[in-house]
């Protein structure tokens, strides 16, 4: 079974209350892999080439920006399943 990577970002949120360092730490890296591997997933999905390699975290950015989505892209404008107020 896959992976749900909306659970690694609800451990984020739960984190990112607390108090110490390092559970806020974690908390930002636990978002940041939730959302890079829904992106993977989506255009893995999308038969969009992603390579498994180290520089993984490029070619996925490389491929949206290559379908027209950029760092101003805002979230309602993202396809399903990234933004549940994403108009269908």
């Amino acid at each position: 079974m896959a992976f749900d990577w909306k659970e690694y970002f609800t451990l984020a949120e739960e984190l990112s209350r607390r108090s110490d360092e390092a559970a806020r730490r974690s908390a930002i890296s636990r978002a940041y892999y939730s959302a890079f591997n829904t992106a993977r997933s989506h255009a893995e999905a999308r038969g969009w080439p992603i390579q498994t390699s180290r520089d993984s975290h490029k070619v996925v950015w490389e491929a949206f920006n290559e379908k027209g989505f950029t760092r101003n892209t805002q979230s309602h404008e993202l396809p399903l399943p990234f933004c549940s107020t994403a108009p269908m």
